[in-house]
């Protein structure tokens, strides 16, 4: 994945290299992976709704899920995941 875009700047200079990045994002997606799962939140579709060329319909169909489980996978993991790292507040340093 590219990094461009993704690096924090104060004061006009990055304040996390590429390798720091991508470590952080990693750790982030392990362990919301994690969370989700004891949750019984079930990531598959909620990756597959993003990462390929599909609607909700189509994930639920790809699944095997009744109308509208996607939706609610999707709606519960985000929302664990803004609530374990906050992104709009920053890094902690």
């Amino acid at each position: 994945m590219k990094w461009d875009g993704f690096i924090d700047v104060f004061a006009g200079k990055p304040i996390e290299n590429d390798g720091e990045l991508s470590t952080r994002i990693q750790n982030q997606y392990a362990d919301w992976f994690d969370e989700c799962t004891k949750r019984r939140i079930r990531v598959g579709p909620i990756i597959h709704l993003l990462t390929e060329v599909a609607s909700l319909r189509d994930t639920d169909h790809y699944f095997a899920y009744r109308h509208g489980k996607t939706k609610e996978y999707v709606v519960l993991g985000l929302k664990l995941y803004v609530e374990m790292f906050k992104p709009r507040q920053g890094l902690d340093f």
